[in-house]
C-alpha cells in the first residue's frame, strides 16, 4: 500500500504557501490520480476500501499537524530557541521558566486528564449515531466534509431495466455524537439475500474525544451487485455493532 501520509506531507511542504484552499486543491488532485490508478489495477473490494480509508486518514493527520502549527504561532511569543546539546525536555523546561503561564496550563491539562481517566472508553450510544449513504465523501481542510450524492432518505435509485448495478463510488458516513475513548473498528456490508459482501473489514481505530463528534467514513469504489432491496451496513466499535440500512432500487 502506498504511504499516503509521506506523499501528501512532502507535497504540502512543497506548496508556495500552505493555506486551507491550497491544501484542499492539492488533495483533490492527488485523490483523482489515486482513483485513476486504482481503476487500472483492478484491486479487490477489500483493497479498494483499505486504500481509500488510508488516504482520508492521511489527510486528517496532516490537517491536524497544520492546525497545530497555526495554533503555535501565538502573537507576541518568541519562538523557542534550541541550544546545541540541550534535550527537548530541557528546552521545554527553559521555556516554562520564562513563561510561567505555560506551567499553569500544563498542570491544568494533567488534572483534567486525571479526572477524565475513570470515564474513558465509553462507547457511543446507538440513538446518538447518525448514518448517511452517499455517492462519495471527501475529507476537507479544517475537519469539514464534502458529501456528493447524499441519499438523505436512505434510497439509492438506479435506472429502470438495470440488471447489474455498477456504481463508480459508494460511501457511508457514520457520525458518533457521543462516547469517549479509543476503540478498534471494523465494517461489514450484508446484501438483501443475507450474503456478506464485506465481512468485518478492519478500519483504523476510532478515537472519540470528550464533547466532540467522530466521523467514520467508508468508501467502496467501484460497487457492483446484482441484488436489489435493503442492504445492511454495520460499523463495529469494540464489541458493539451500529447497524444501519439503505435501499437499492430501480426507478419506478
Amino acid at each position: 500500500m502506498a504511504d499516503f501520509y509521506s506523499l501528501l506531507s512532502r507535497a504540502v511542504q512543497g506548496l508556495d504557501q500552505s493555506t486551507g484552499d491550497s491544501r484542499r486543491l492539492l488533495y483533490e488532485r492527488v485523490r483523482a490520480v489515486m482513483m485513476e490508478q486504482l481503476r487500472k489495477q483492478k484491486p479487490t473490494l477489500g483493497d479498494l476500501v483499505q486504500q481509500q480509508i488510508a488516504f482520508e486518514e492521511a489527510i486528517k493527520k496532516i490537517e491536524a499537524e497544520e492546525d497545530h502549527k497555526e495554533r503555535s504561532l501565538v502573537p507576541g511569543r518568541p519562538p523557542l530557541k534550541v541550544v546545541k546539546g540541550q534535550s527537548k525536555e530541557e528546552d521545554r523546561a527553559e521555556q516554562v521558566r520564562k513563561e510561567p503561564e505555560l506551567a499553569t496550563r500544563a498542570l491544568g491539562s494533567e488534572a483534567e486528564r486525571n479526572e477524565k481517566a475513570p470515564n474513558a472508553n465509553q462507547l457511543p450510544t446507538d440513538a446518538n449515531t447518525l448514518f448517511l449513504p452517499c455517492e462519495s465523501i471527501r475529507q476537507e481542510v479544517g475537519g469539514r466534509l464534502t458529501l456528493i450524492g447524499a441519499a438523505t432518505n436512505g434510497d439509492i435509485i438506479v435506472p429502470t431495466g438495470t440488471q447489474i448495478v455498477n456504481l463508480t463510488s459508494l460511501a457511508f458516513l457514520f457520525v458518533f455524537r457521543d462516547g469517549e475513548g479509543t476503540f478498534p473498528a471494523s465494517f461489514s456490508l450484508i446484501a438483501p439475500s443475507g450474503q456478506t459482501i464485506v465481512d468485518r473489514f478492519k478500519l483504523p481505530d476510532s478515537v472519540n474525544r470528550p464533547g466532540a463528534s467522530f466521523n467514520l467514513i467508508i468508501h467502496i469504489a467501484p460497487f457492483q451487485t446484482k441484488e436489489f432491496g435493503r442492504f445492511r451496513v454495520v460499523a463495529r466499535l469494540a464489541d458493539q455493532d451500529y447497524v444501519r440500512t439503505f435501499v437499492l432500487a430501480a426507478e419506478p
